[in-house]
């Protein structure tokens, strides 16, 4: 049987949207461009990531595309993994690990991108019951790049 899955993506469709949302202009070299032609492109940043969905042949195995915020979703189910890009800093993890705990269920798996430092992971995992837990190296050699992995698992 295939693995399935369901996505979450804000949606966003404009920079005045992206200001609401995240508190501060969307910026034009973010990314290299890439967040603003996600956010322009029709659709929004939705539309893109069902793009890169189907480009990946990953599209098939999701059984619900959800507009919005996790947080406020009607999601009523239990997952064995989550992966989460809504963990940059102590604000977001604050925000965000008291729902993601109560979506995971036992013995889930959580993959949880730009978590860069001990503290970091340490606050991430207060909120999970966590058996045990490992964060990568970071992805990329150029100093200054973010993305470094923390997995979890409860149990």
């Amino acid at each position: 049987m295939p693995v399935m899955f369901d996505t979450v993506d804000y949606g966003i469709t404009s920079a005045e949207e992206w200001q609401r949302r995240f508190g501060q202009p969307l910026k034009f070299a973010k990314d290299k461009g890439r967040t603003v032609e996600a956010v322009y492109h029709p659709g929004g940043t939705i539309a893109v990531l069902i793009r890169n969905l189907k480009a990946n042949a990953l599209l098939e195995h999701v059984t619900n595309v959800i507009r919005g915020d996790f947080n406020n979703s009607p999601i009523a189910r239990s997952y064995s993994m989550i992966f989460c890009d809504a963990t940059h800093d102590e604000e977001e993890i604050r925000k965000n690990l008291p729902r993601l705990s109560e979506l995971g269920g036992e013995g889930c798996v959580f993959v949880f991108d730009d978590i860069v430092t001990q503290e970091h992971a340490d606050l991430v995992c207060s909120y999970l019951n966590a058996s045990r837990h490992f964060m990568t190296r970071s992805m990329f050699p150029e100093p200054g790049k973010r993305c470094k992995l923390l997995l979890v698992e409860t149990g």
